[in-house]
């Protein structure tokens, strides 16, 4: 006699069968038989199990072969807590084939709630909350310099972009925190700063390393004063915007790396070097000059002073950095931006929310689990390339 039931699953995404008001957990698989256990065996010693035969079972029924054990006199049936978790399955379900914004997805779950569920529900803000695991949570706030990324590539269409903060832990830099973002504007940084400090709140970089974008790096400033902010020298050589000529001119190449080799010399000299520069370079390099000076340098004022750059010399020299060498690239968080932007994550451009999600959390759980689990054991760093 086939039985009814339903399927939801678990937080890790594996089958969980709803019959009589309890819950059972998928243990293995023959070719014939699929053996199944109480969800509480472990929590409440329950020692009921389900036989069910493969042949005969669909999605809303099984024929049960054999029952062992009976349930522990703790393990009653929960109804709401069934309800509660279907609902999550629910969710996840209807935002991978959906573009719906999370309100508009948890709009349309809920109201299919009896209201004893409803009562039981947590706060809407947990279920929508940021993802964040204990262990890099943990990182954050005990690490002291951190890199800041971002990428435009993979994000869910409503999205504009994706920022990523990763801690420099022992020598190791690994990703911490992910902010969907749906703009690039003073406000919404401002918002993702006091995201992170509501479940950091002894967050306090003392170094952070990011690219040029004035926004981000003002909030960063007036959040956190005692910070040294300084732009990565990598993404400085690619402000200029002259990839093609810069890949087609040789003795062009050879001028723009003159150029950004001022990075290198002391800032109390790089003036008077880009004053040289600039009478040594031909008039072909006259606009990326320009440019050079407006951003970086300041030209002069009528008065004789200068006026001040967009990014003063101190955020962008790395001759400090490089004589106690220490990083002047943010090559290791490019890496893994690297990794999701070539679709090695997420398979695609431009994910629905909920896959972008189940993606994210899954490295989560593997890779950055795995670089964390590592560096506890004491792996030590490998040498790269410096620039």
């Amino acid at each position: 006699m086939l039985t009814p039931i339903k399927f939801t699953t678990t937080s890790k995404d594996r089958p969980l069968m709803i019959l009589d008001g309890y819950l059972y957990n998928r243990d293995r698989r023959t070719y014939t038989k699929t053996y199944w256990r109480c969800e509480n065996q472990k929590s409440l010693n329950c020692h009921y199990r389900l036989h069910t035969c493969n042949s005969t079972s669909t999605e809303t029924h099984i024929l049960i072969l054999k029952q062992t054990g009976t349930h522990s006199t703790s393990c009653n049936r929960d109804l709401i807590k069934i309800t509660l978790r279907k609902l999550r399955k629910d969710v996840l379900d209807r935002t991978k084939s959906t573009q719906e914004t999370t309100d508009a997805v948890l709009s349309q779950c809920i109201s299919k709630l009896p209201d004893p569920a409803r009562i039981k529900l947590p706060p809407l803000d947990h279920i929508k909350r940021t993802i964040h695991s204990p262990e890099q949570t943990a990182i954050l706030k005990s690490a002291c310099d951190f890199l800041m990324d971002r990428t435009v590539d993979v994000v869910p269409e409503i999205f504009y972009q994706l920022y990523v903060i990763h801690a420099v832990d022992r020598g190791h830099v690994i990703p911490v925190v992910f902010c969907l973002l749906q703009r690039k504007s003073t406000a919404t940084y401002k918002k993702m700063i006091n995201k992170i400090v509501e479940f950091a709140p002894t967050w306090s970089p003392r170094t952070i390393m990011l690219g040029f974008e004035k926004a981000v790096a003002n909030v960063l400033s007036n959040n956190f004063p005692q910070a040294c902010l300084s732009g990565c020298y990598f993404h400085l050589r690619q402000k200029q915007g002259l990839q093609k000529r810069y890949e087609d001119d040789v003795g062009f190449a050879h001028g723009i790396h003159k150029v950004a080799a001022l990075a290198f010399i002391n800032p109390n000299d790089v003036i008077n070097a880009f004053a040289d520069l600039s009478t040594h370079l031909g008039d072909g390099f006259q606009s990326m000059l320009d440019y050079f000076e407006d951003t970086y340098i300041a030209r002069f004022r009528a008065n004789g002073s200068r006026a001040r750059p967009l990014f003063n010399i101190e955020y962008w020299n790395v001759y400090e950095r490089a004589k106690n060498q220490q990083m002047r690239t943010n090559n290791s968080a490019d890496g893994w931006d690297r990794r999701i932007s070539t679709r090695c994550v997420f398979q695609c451009s431009h994910p629905t929310l909920w896959k972008f999600i189940d993606k994210l959390i899954l490295e989560k759980d593997s890779q950055i689990h795995t670089k964390i689990a590592r560096v506890n054991a004491g792996e030590p760093t490998t040498k790269k390339k410096k620039y």
